[in-house]
């Protein structure tokens, strides 16, 4: 055989390794680079807002937060406060504003020191945060603070097939209510792990909710959002067999 030939037919196969070995390292090169940028998408869109601030004032149960972000309005959707009393974990959402809110009067539930940030949801469902700001605790406690939550009436009883939800809520509109269970009292029942049981806009109502073990314990909440954008929280409470049922069933 030829020399030249042989030659030729020897490198036809390397050459052709060293094609699919060039192209695997540049389809794994694109494959890095589109998950670093999806990574810094997704890191984007849940960070700090750039050029945004939020003060933080106390007085007494109130918290008057004001904040400012060079954003338009015509980009945010909807603006949700969050708070904590750890400022790390325990976050619960107290209110969802309109896109050209500036500032809101928090109710407080206790003395305790307390954290907030503001959530700005985009148009295009990103999210940028503001904050954390830190009010300190009330030094003169909290003998006198009142409990916004008392004022909306709920019972729920149940039978061995259907829990019946009862509630009368204070006169005025509502954005959202919602309500979930669970089969034992958790920390967040709207986090993830709840059943969704029915979301309404009425005020004063009733509702029916088949159950699906009568040997088992049921617990729910409402999540309450006024026309004002003021989140209500109410629960755990826990359906009662009527028998059985006390006070605690019934509206007082």
């Amino acid at each position: 055989m030829n020399i030249k030939k042989l030659i030729i037919i020897t490198l036809i196969p390397l050459a052709g390794i060293a094609f699919a070995t060039s192209c695997s390292k540049k389809s794994e090169t694109n494959k890095k680079g589109k998950a670093r940028e999806a990574a810094a998408k997704a890191a984007k869109a849940a960070s700090p807002a750039e050029n945004g601030s939020l003060a933080a004032i106390r007085d007494g149960q109130y918290t008057n937060l004001s904040w400012h972000v060079d954003n338009p309005a015509s980009k945010i959707k909807q603006i949700n406060i969050m708070r904590s009393p750890t400022g790390v974990s325990m976050k619960r959402k107290v209110a969802e504003l309109q896109p050209a809110a500036t500032s809101y009067k928090d109710c407080m539930p206790n003395e305790d020191a307390q954290w907030y940030w503001v959530h700005l949801v985009a148009v295009d469902g990103g999210v940028q945060i503001i904050g954390p700001a830190r009010v300190g605790p009330d030094k003169a406690g909290s003998a006198h603070y009142i409990h916004p939550e008392d004022a909306y009436q709920i019972s729920i009883t149940r039978t061995d097939e259907i829990a019946t939800l009862k509630w009368a809520f204070p006169d005025g509109e509502y954005k959202l209510i919602h309500v979930v269970r669970n089969t034992r009292p958790v920390a967040q029942p709207f986090k993830g792990g709840s059943t969704e049981v029915v979301s309404t806009l009425e005020g004063q109502s009733q509702y029916n909710n088949p159950l699906k073990n009568p040997n088992s314990e049921y617990w729910y909440w409402f999540r309450i959002i006024t026309k004002s954008g003021t989140v209500v929280y109410k629960g755990p409470i826990k359906a009662e067999y009527i028998r059985s049922a006390g006070k605690s069933a019934k509206f007082p």
